[in-house]
């Protein structure tokens, strides 16, 4: 047997380094993950539910590539851009370094002050989000809440501090339902003002029709 396949898996694999998590080595996107993720959305006829085991796919995928369960939201969209740009010939460039604040979002409900705290999450806080999503009928204001609460820390209403991980997620996604138009607005304003730079990445982490035409 000749040496050949050897060549190629060397050839396809790089060394990254991630903002946050560090050098990790990682392969280039090709026709395996092309199978595995058809295998997965082939059967599943709504839009809403494709783009949430997309993303969960792809963060498994990007798991199991750096053998880390410290991989921040940051790292992920790196890779994002580090794979488009090997496959496409217009590259994209954004700026990583000091990418997240972490302003907080006040207003009001009933006239009562409402304080929302936000984080940098890391994809296996993400995987918890998505595991308790797939487990039930995939709705379309799923994809809202996912892209909402995987951000926020903590809710102040009035005085009272709730760390969401110490919430049940029953709770959080009841929580998530009483929510108005003009929160839901405010959030998504704020989430995408904290990312920075990098929310202009956001849209390839949702789009997986990039991904599977290799």
């Amino acid at each position: 047997m000749s040496n050949l396949l050897d060549k190629f898996k060397t050839l396809c694999t790089k060394n990254i380094k991630l903002p946050d998590s560090g050098e990790i080595t990682a392969t280039q996107l090709n026709v395996q993950f092309q199978n595995k993720l058809y295998d997965i959305i082939r059967n599943i006829q709504s839009e809403f539910a494709v783009t949430i085991y997309y993303i969960q796919y792809l963060n498994n995928y990007i798991l199991d590539v750096s053998k880390l369960n410290t991989i921040t939201y940051r790292d992920k969209l790196y890779l994002i851009q580090h794979w488009k740009n090997e496959l496409d010939d217009e590259k994209i460039e954004v700026e990583f370094n000091d990418s997240f604040s972490n302003d907080q979002l006040v207003t009001k409900l009933q006239d009562v002050d409402l304080t929302f705290k936000f984080k940098l999450p890391i994809i296996t806080d993400e995987n918890t989000l998505l595991q308790y999503i797939t487990n039930r009928k995939v709705v379309e204001s799923d994809v809202m809440f996912f892209d909402i609460f995987r951000f926020i820390e903590t809710i102040t209403l009035d005085t009272e501090e709730y760390n969401i991980k110490e919430l049940e997620l029953d709770e959080v996604y009841d929580l998530f339902l009483l929510f108005d138009i003009k929160i839901l607005n405010s959030l998504t304003k704020q989430i995408n003002s904290n990312l920075g730079d990098i929310n202009k990445l956001r849209v390839f982490e949702a789009d997986f029709s990039f991904f599977i035409d290799l």
